[in-house]
């Protein structure tokens, strides 16, 4: 599968952009609100050395999304995500190797109401679908 983006967790989105773009960054979409989940998306990429995409996610005031885990070890990558052609033979491929459906496929809308999933596995971690 062909990696889509790194998922950054971020205190302060544009304290994290400011930085981003001194490492060689420049935003690639606007700032999305995501309802559902009460978070910000800001997606940048790096042309240089590779074309890196990442996308920072900033929780909105009173969302607990991340829990105690992220705020105690403050900014930090948290996700890769990766594209799939059919979602629910990947789902299911995944779980025959010890992978946990964490989050059901829906729409995200900061990625043209694609759908995405996400996964766990002690071994990785954290891993995110996008259906292209």
């Amino acid at each position: 599968m062909k990696i889509h983006h790194i998922g950054y967790y971020v205190k302060n989105i544009d304290e994290a952009i400011e930085i981003f773009q001194k490492l060689g960054y420049k935003i690639s979409s606007e700032c999305f609100f995501d309802e559902t989940r009460k978070i910000f998306i800001q997606f940048l990429e790096n042309h240089q050395g590779g074309g890196y995409r990442i996308e920072l996610i900033a929780e909105s005031e009173g969302c607990e999304l991340f829990g105690k885990k992220f705020k105690k070890f403050g900014s930090t990558p948290y996700h890769i995500c990766y594209e799939c052609e059919e979602m629910e033979r990947t789902l299911e491929e995944l779980q025959k190797e010890n992978f946990i459906l964490i989050r059901e496929p829906q729409p995200a809308s900061a990625i043209n109401n694609r759908r995405v999933a996400f996964m766990y596995s002690d071994a990785v971690g954290q891993i995110e679908l996008l259906e292209t």
